[in-house]
């Protein structure tokens, strides 16, 4: 993901808000080319002029306000700029770009708590934006700020979803990875129960009961002995354990992430009986389709032949009927909804993201190609992925927070 940020050096054509290869309508496009202009050629007053006009207009204007912050930002008026970003993602809370762009303004102003705050929801609902964040000037005042550095510097850990909390960091032994057993376990939906006469734990869930000793090699699996590569440690009053090992013996699948130092653990894929035909009978009406474009306007920064399709669910009883499919039948039916709202992505999208969405997290996740006509790895979040759920506004050159975007439309209805 690309984001638009404060980097005073950096061209203004290329940190335009968020129009970049966009297709905009000829009614609108006099008027966001002008804020353009007006902010590339120095006259920021008069973009934030213009900005507050449209957003009079649309209270709902993701661009103007994207635009006023950083225009506000440019001529040196912070607490604009700031105001603006809160409006802003008080009408979607999980703007990517919005959340950035209050990081990188806190962290000129050394707020921390602020940055850290920000960065923290940002990696939530995107764990490769820490490679861009390590890289921008505006976040070397953090570099000694230890929650930042172990947010970015440090491996990241996500269970089923949850990114955890970067305050205790995985340790590197040997080239593997041990992890606080507390925060991996609660996020795996395990339990651990402790025996202090000999330094040694169980890790037990569905069935399995796996038993390790601090300090030894030797471990149990429901009373078959094993042997561990990597001895459980005590570090700082916590316990660490080889994370690949405790997962996958609880039945979790490990995928090591070298480019983004991540380890990512996925519970495997719940399977049944139910076919497609009764899912899409069932539940069909109650999923809503929300398509992005990268050629359109949208706060993703999507590549101009990508999209989103989400699949909005207004019932969680879907997600358990969904569970109830085959691995095969699930990546059938995110195909098939793929291929049925072509329509609504554009014309020239090559490739799409299918996810299935509830209350701002997504649970499945799967990309597919028109061009070779392929499926990706069927990706299930058992805890939910945090998600921007959007609507994009293709006629108005714009977008905005879904579940808002539901609300004043069932009104009016």
């Amino acid at each position: 993901m690309r984001f638009k940020h404060f980097v005073s050096g950096l061209a203004a054509a290329v940190i335009l808000a968020s129009f970049g290869g966009s297709v905009f309508a000829d009614s609108d496009m006099d008027r966001y080319q002008e804020m353009y202009r007006l902010r590339s050629e120095g006259s920021y007053l008069e973009c934030v002029t213009l900005a507050d006009s449209l957003i009079s207009e649309n209270p709902y204007d993701m661009s103007a306000y994207t635009n006023k912050a950083l225009a506000a930002y440019q001529y040196g008026d912070f607490t604009t700029s700031y105001e603006t970003l809160e409006k802003q993602l008080s009408l979607n809370p999980y703007n990517q770009i919005a959340l950035y762009n209050k990081a990188c303004l806190a962290s000129v102003i050394t707020d921390y708590n602020t940055v850290t705050e920000s960065i923290k929801l940002l990696l939530d609902m995107d764990i490769s934006a820490k490679k861009l964040i390590m890289q921008d000037s505006d976040f070397v005042n953090c570099h000694e700020n230890e929650y930042m550095v172990n947010m970015l510097f440090n491996p990241s850990i996500r269970v089923c979803g949850t990114v955890l909390d970067p305050s205790a960091p995985p340790i590197e032994q040997n080239e593997r990875l041990l992890v606080p057993i507390r925060p991996v376990i609660e996020a795996m939906g395990a339990v651990v129960e402790w025996n202090p006469d000999d330094n040694s734990f169980a890790v037990i869930m569905d069935g399995k009961n796996l038993i390790m000793q601090i300090g030894s090699n030797t471990a149990k699996l429901n009373g078959e002995v094993m042997e561990v590569e990597l001895a459980p440690v005590l570090r700082n009053e916590r316990t660490y354990v080889p994370v690949r090992f405790v997962a996958e013996n609880m039945g979790f699948d490990v995928e090591w992430d070298e480019n983004l130092a991540l380890a990512d653990i996925y519970t495997k894929l719940p399977s049944g009986n139910l076919s497609v035909s009764e899912f899409r009978e069932n539940n069909n009406s109650k999923i809503d389709i929300s398509a992005v474009s990268g050629l359109y306007i949208e706060p993703y920064m999507l590549e101009n032949y990508k999209g989103i399709i989400m699949l909005v669910m207004n019932d969680k009883a879907v997600l358990d009927e969904f569970n109830n499919l085959s691995a095969s039948d699930k990546s059938e039916y995110l195909k098939t909804m793929a291929l049925e709202n072509t329509e609504l992505i554009s014309d020239n999208c090559k490739n799409v993201n299918v996810k299935l969405v509830f209350e701002n997290k997504t649970f499945y996740s799967m990309d597919y190609s028109y061009e070779s006509g392929e499926c990706g790895k069927l990706r299930y979040f058992k805890n939910g992925l945090l998600t921007n759920v959007v609507k994009q506004l293709k006629a108005e050159n714009n977008y905005m927070d879904y579940y808002i975007w539901k609300s004043l439309n069932t009104e009016n209805s």
